[in-house]
């Protein structure tokens, strides 16, 4: 099946992993065929005057999920930036053991709401081409 995502990050992430890591290239070139980018959608079919140009997430859903407005304020990670620097922080190691479950909580509520954003986006998309 399909792997849906947001903007190219993903792929370019996978297509660095695969250079650090030759011996991975089949699997890793086995999700990259299947990445199916729902910006691309957006940018092609979908206008409305409260994207001011834009075409991020953070932008775009909710304008279309409107349930998703104001979501992300608050969070101690709230964009894809902080979220890799909170990622990075970790994979360096060396923190104390509740600071390490701390940063990690706090990734792991983000990457949750990500990832239900995109499944309401898709949704949303989806009702849009009926």
């Amino acid at each position: 099946g399909s792997v849906v995502v947001y903007s190219s990050y993903e792929m370019t992430q996978l297509n660095a992993l695969a250079k650090l890591y030759p011996d991975l290239l089949p699997a890793v070139e086995s999700v990259v065929s299947r990445l199916f980018d729902l910006e691309k959608v957006i940018k092609a079919h979908v206008s409305h005057p409260l994207f001011r140009g834009r075409s991020s997430l953070k932008v775009t859903l909710p304008v279309i999920v409107p349930e998703y407005e104001g979501k992300y304020a608050g969070m101690a990670v709230s964009d894809g930036g902080q979220a890799s620097a909170r990622f990075s922080t970790i994979s360096q190691g060396g923190l104390p053991e509740d600071e390490l479950a701390r940063l990690r909580q706090e990734l792991l509520d983000y990457c949750e709401l990500d990832t239900l954003a995109m499944l309401e986006l898709h949704r949303a998309l989806a009702a849009l081409a009926k």
